[in-house]
């Protein structure tokens, strides 16, 4: 019986490693390339399928986009820049903004301090606004997304230094040339007679739209309805056993193993599960939110939404965050607010 090396195990780690990145240029080549041809037969149904197997492409790249912003690829760092400002420009979120805004979601979870997670984490936004801000969230999470994470560099609460302030509002400005400079070139070569465009041709950017919506459902799943600051405790897991389960995990870095991610955030994403079954057998009296399957934690999440979708503070968390630099109780001692602008950085 042949026993299992370390060099063995270390081609196995890393085969299982690439796959995860074969998935994104398979599903763009079966994707697009049919689309563009209308392949096999151009009937709506199928090109329904094809931007929902694209959709998935580019939600999964929104995991890939995560791990490069903890710097969890074991790629030259260099790389790992390179390919985050590709994602973070393509997609309107620049890699500056977006690491600056997580940084704090990690330090900060589920308080006010939590800009990932505004509004459902502010305690000065009503119960009406959140209600209505969830749903424009998820069905305009293209449009949603950027806005959350541009509070990092826009708003004036945030204390954020200068110096970064400026870089990330040149990584802006570096997304509004490039898209500008898209929209302007095939403007350009359809007036011209190079291309035609039709309203049909808005197919081929669906699938990144449709994204964000997935990746914006996803922090949901993940947070609305957590009143707990605890890195586990305040986060749902989904470690589940059947086949979509696992594969709709893989391709997207095992990021709905979340609730150890942000206990270990540098920890490699396939260790996540097996941290988190250390967790539970350590405490087996706790009650971790761990679901077995993602149909369970969106129809919890759904609840939320509908309910009240809030987290921290507005899912019923205690104010006593005193100790969390920039925040302080009012006069009453039951709304927690952030201090006034920073001068210097704004």
């Amino acid at each position: 019986m042949c026993r299992e090396t370390n060099q063995d195990h270390s081609l196995l780690a890393r085969l299982k490693f690439i796959g995860r990145f074969v998935a994104f240029p398979l599903f763009a080549v079966f994707g697009y390339i049919p689309l563009l041809l209308g392949w096999p037969n151009g009937h709506w149904s199928t090109e329904l399928v094809l931007v929902g197997l694209l959709a998935y492409s580019w939600f999964c790249v929104g995991g890939l986009s995560h791990e490069l912003v903890h710097g969890n690829l074991k790629t030259p760092k260099w790389i790992q820049s390179a390919a985050a400002h590709t994602i973070g420009t393509f997609i309107g979120i620049p890699l500056t903004a977006y690491r600056e805004s997580h940084l704090r979601h990690h330090a900060y979870l589920n308080t006010p301090l939590d800009n990932e997670l505004w509004p459902y984490s502010d305690p000065r936004a009503s119960l009406a606004f959140r209600r209505v801000f969830v749903w424009f969230d998820v069905a305009f999470g293209v449009i949603a997304a950027p806005i959350i994470y541009g509070l990092v560099c826009f708003h004036r609460q945030v204390p954020l230094r200068p110096a970064l302030r400026r870089r990330v509002r040149f990584e802006y400005a570096a997304v509004a040339v490039f898209w500008t400079t898209t929209v302007a070139g095939l403007t350009l070569a359809h007036r011209s007679g190079l291309i035609t465009l039709t309203p049909h041709d808005l197919i081929y950017i669906a699938p990144l739209a449709i994204a964000s919506s997935m990746n914006s459902l996803r922090k949901l799943t993940e947070h609305l309805g957590m009143s707990s600051y605890d890195p586990v405790l305040g986060t749902r897991t989904v470690i589940g056993d059947n086949v979509f389960t696992k594969l709709f995990s893989y391709f997207d870095f095992d990021l709905a193993v979340h609730g150890p991610h942000h206990r270990h955030p540098r920890l490699a994403h396939t260790q996540l599960a097996d941290r988190m079954r250390e967790f539970q057998a350590a405490e087996p009296t706790a009650q971790f939110p761990v679901y077995s399957s993602f149909a369970a934690v969106v129809a919890d999440t759904v609840r939320c939404m509908i309910k009240n979708p809030g987290v921290g503070v507005n899912a019923g968390g205690h104010t006593d965050l005193g100790h969390l630099p920039g925040l302080s109780a009012d006069s009453e001692g039951d709304c927690l607010v952030p201090p006034e602008p920073n001068r210097r950085a704004a």
